[in-house]
């Protein structure tokens, strides 16, 4: 029997019997075909004006306010049957829920679901949704002995603002326990994940968050040798961090690939490790002063699990637990307060004495900003563009390193000195970086941006220790706009990605609902540099990497070129991309 939840009434809900009609469907799992009974179907209409929505850069719908007029809720049959009565003729949206279970198009579809028509002639509809996946395995030592007490941590690959990045903080359905980590038997297991990619990494107790805690185990806390091997003795062995399967970082680590419904299961194999002791002296910093110490491998995990620093000699003392290279990172700040930092890597498989680190002025990029003007302003926008405030008030300039696990870098003011106005990007750790560059100013659009002759938008920034040249950013006035509407279409949310072809890394994106009439979407998109752009219409951005021109090649067909001269504004029409169907 179909079962409908109580829904609180409105005026709204007085629909007369020539306005009302029947919507009926099936709930069916996406791989199987098979009903799935008890599913949570939730139905919305709402009034034909538009909604604001919001993307959070993954293609995720994240607020903005769309409120249904009209609504009902009922859970299906054991055969996955619905049937709402009573529904008015209008702009009507449907979606489906159950633990265990997502939306066929991905976790971040549209908050409001697919669209349906109700009518007199409406068909039934069928919403799809795909099972949840499952990793379960067990950590054993070398001899195929089980290791209790192992926290695992998952990283899923996934996408933020077009790009990829690993993510920790997995979603997982209610009854996962806080803390992952393995029984008696070594055993651990985590459902409710998402189809996609993941890696598994084995934390020992020393390794883990809770032992560098102020009041834990750890270089801020009491003791630590009872946690790498069960006694009081001071450790000569213990468990390293590990990676699916045997890895020492993420690099070397074999990913994960789950498809919906699938349970995959792994066996983590730890041997203890002999511990190394990394001894040395850190120079550079004013007397008595305790820099920030960290030893962490390739993946920035931290390898030590005890340290001692003497601030007046500068020596200190390590011990790490680790098959791989360690990276010795120091920071600090000199006498004025400005940072300094000094950075070493070498193999951690023996005992190291007299390495030495020199802390000096953080790595510093400063970003130069000229404008190029070629129309009459007035005095006063004149001013606010050839002699502005500051170039805080023209760009924003963003790092973007390319390692998965490292985190954006914005730009900064110089904190000590108020009155100048200049951009910097400090405390930058040696890698490879892309660079991000938006106009912050109305009147201007971003022409060129480079770095000793490299050009920015289309390559990549190679960071390393020592002195360096400025980012130079180049805008100019004669800014084009694009207005772009799509074709009638029935997806509940549209994403237009504009891709400049002389930036195919830095696209410009928007999203927008189409809660309104769908005839009437429209997206504008300002402060466009002239040149050629590929605009791409899309029904989600989720799992889509559209920062890289080669996961964009697969539509190239389907988008529309426009070319914009100086000064100009263009409207176009474009058709919506449905994704994997």
């Amino acid at each position: 029997m179909v079962q409908q939840a109580k829904a609180q009434a409105s005026p709204s809900d007085l629909v007369s019997d020539r306005d009302a009609h029947t919507l009926t469907g099936t709930v069916v799992n996406s791989v199987t075909g098979e009903p799935i009974s008890r599913a949570l179907v939730k139905i919305y209409q709402f009034p034909d004006h538009p909604q604001s929505v919001r993307n959070n850069g993954s293609g995720v719908i994240v607020g903005g306010g769309v409120t249904a007029n009209w609504q009902r809720a009922m859970l299906t049959d054991r055969d996955g049957h619905f049937k709402f009565e009573g529904v008015p003729q209008g702009n009507t949206f449907l979606n489906a829920t159950k633990p265990g279970f997502m939306p066929e198009k991905g976790e971040s579809f549209s908050v409001l679901g697919q669209r349906v028509r109700a009518g007199p002639d409406a068909l039934p509809v069928f919403v799809r949704l795909m099972s949840t996946a499952v990793i379960a395995g067990r950590v054993m030592d070398t001899n195929g002995e089980p290791v209790e007490g192992i926290e695992i941590m998952i990283y899923r690959l996934g996408l933020e603002n077009g790009r990829k990045h690993l993510d920790d903080s997995i979603k997982l359905e209610k009854g996962n326990p806080p803390t992952l980590t393995t029984d008696e038997d070594g055993k651990f297991r985590v459902f409710g994940l998402a189809p996609g990619t993941y890696y598994v990494a084995a934390i020992p107790l020393w390794a883990s968050d809770a032992a560098f805690d102020p009041e834990g185990p750890g270089p801020n806390g009491i003791d630590l040798a009872s946690k790498v091997n069960g006694s009081d003795d001071p450790p000569d062995a213990g468990y390293p961090l590990t990676y699916y399967p045997e890895a020492a970082d993420l690099s070397q680590s074999t990913p994960i690939q789950l498809s919906a419904g699938e349970e995959a299961r792994i066996d983590l194999t730890l041997g203890r490790t002999p511990v190394v002791s990394i001894a040395g002296t850190i120079t550079g910093s004013p007397l008595g002063g305790d820099p920030d110490l960290r030893f962490i491998n390739q993946s920035g995990d931290r390898i030590a699990f005890a340290y001692d620093f003497d601030p007046q000699t500068g020596r200190f003392d390590a011990s790490l637990i680790s098959r791989g290279f360690c990276t010795i990172r120091a920071a600090g700040n000199d006498a004025l307060g400005n940072p300094l930092h000094a950075e070493l890597t070498l193999k951690a498989e023996a005992n190291a004495k007299n390495i030495h680190l020199t802390l000096l002025p953080s790595p510093s990029i400063p970003i130069v900003v000229r404008v190029e003007t070629s129309k009459s302003q007035s005095d006063v926008d004149r001013q606010d563009v050839t002699n502005p405030k500051s170039d805080a008030s023209l760009v924003n300039v963003v790092l973007h390193p390319v390692e998965l696990l490292r985190t954006d870098i914005p730009p900064d003011k110089d904190e000590k000195d108020p009155n100048n106005t200049s951009l910097a990007l400090r405390n930058i750790d040696a890698g490879r970086y892309r660079v991000g560059v938006t106009s912050v100013n109305t009147s201007l659009c971003v022409k060129s941006v480079s770095y000793a002759g490299i050009d920015l938008l289309r390559e990549e920034l190679t960071v390393t220790q020592g002195n360096h040249s400025s980012i130079e950013v180049v805008l100019r006035d004669d800014c084009a706009a694009l207005e772009v509407s799509t074709n009638p279409d029935d997806s509940a949310v549209v994403f237009v990605v504009v891709v400049p072809d002389y930036a195919p890394q830095n696209p410009i994106t928007g999203a927008v609902s189409t809660v309104m009439n769908s005839t009437h979407i429209k997206l504008n998109f300002n402060r466009l540099a002239p040149g050629t752009y590929n605009v791409f219409a899309f029904d989600r951005l989720d799992g889509l990497e559209y920062t890289n021109p080669d996961a964009l090649r697969e539509y190239a067909s389907k988008a529309t070129q426009v070319s914009l001269q100086p000064n100009e504004s263009r409207s176009i029409k474009v058709d919506v991309i449905q994704r994997g169907d």
